[in-house]
């Protein structure tokens, strides 16, 4: 029995969705206009995170699940460590190898900034924009009784499993919606930080700097696995906004003080 997604809810989803679109859209615009940045990075930027994030560490995903199977998601830590892990490894790496080489004439501490808006802002169209605007979609529909609609062409365990991911657009409660448009936003500032942090270990020559960054990416997403798992996530929310804003605080500090 199909029930019906809310107004507030809807409105969350959308909010998420601006959201997920404006925030890179105003960070471009103020990167060309303040930081003289170039579009190239940018589109290196989100070529990048669909390269190493999307392609390569899916595929090490899949490869990992068909030699593990449930070993490797039913093991708390295990599954923590090693997302968290994997995660770190391939996106810095590919920040890396982007700014070496595909960034070499170009690296500057403003074009850094326009790479961390394209790989930030990628991640956030592809991982929760699309899923939003599908969302609203199926939204008007349920409430508009087309429900059946949605599900016409399956059958048995599949039909299930689709009413089940369904369903959650009206059990969910309103303010996740919104909620999610917040994680976005933290997400994205992140991935400005760690774009800052490879740029300096690109420039300077730092292995400290790289190592830095891949440890930080690691505790981030290794940490959130976890206290999703054992905490609300109310309380995963705010310790992953208050660990991105002192981050970004100090990066800001480097940022001002390093000369263009």
């Amino acid at each position: 029995m199909a029930g019906q997604v809310s107004g507030a809810a809807i409105g969350g989803m959308i909010v998420t969705t601006l959201i997920c679109l404006g925030i890179p859209a105003a960070a471009l615009i103020y990167g060309v206009v303040k930081k003289k940045g170039t579009f190239i990075s940018v589109l290196i930027g989100a070529g990048t995170f669909i390269v190493f994030a999307l392609v390569l560490e899916n595929m090490l995903h899949l490869l990992m699940q068909t030699v593990f199977k449930e070993q490797l998601t039913e093991n708390l830590w295990l599954y923590a460590l090693y997302g968290g892990l994997a995660a770190a490894i391939f996106e810095e790496t590919g920040r890396f190898l982007s700014m070496k080489f595909l960034m070499k004439k170009s690296l500057t501490k403003g074009n850094a900034f326009m790479y961390g808006i394209g790989h930030g802002g990628v991640e956030a169209i592809i991982v929760t924009g699309t899923t939003c605007i599908s969302n609203i979609v199926f939204s008007v529909m349920i409430n508009a009784g087309q429900l059946e609609k949605l599900v016409s062409g399956l059958e048995g365990t599949l039909k299930e499993q689709a009413m089940t991911q369904i369903s959650a657009l009206w059990t969910t409660p309103d303010h996740l919606f919104y909620l999610a448009g917040v994680e976005r936003i933290s997400a994205f500032v992140l991935q400005l930080c760690l774009s800052y942090f490879v740029y300096r270990a690109v420039k300077e020559r730092k292995q400290s700097r790289f190592l830095l960054a891949l440890a930080i990416h690691f505790i981030v997403d290794a940490g959130i696995v976890l206290l999703s798992k054992t905490c609300s996530i109310y309380v995963t929310e705010a310790v992953l906004i208050i660990f991105v804003a002192v981050l970004a605080f100090f990066i800001c500090r480097q940022y001002k003080t390093e000369q263009a």
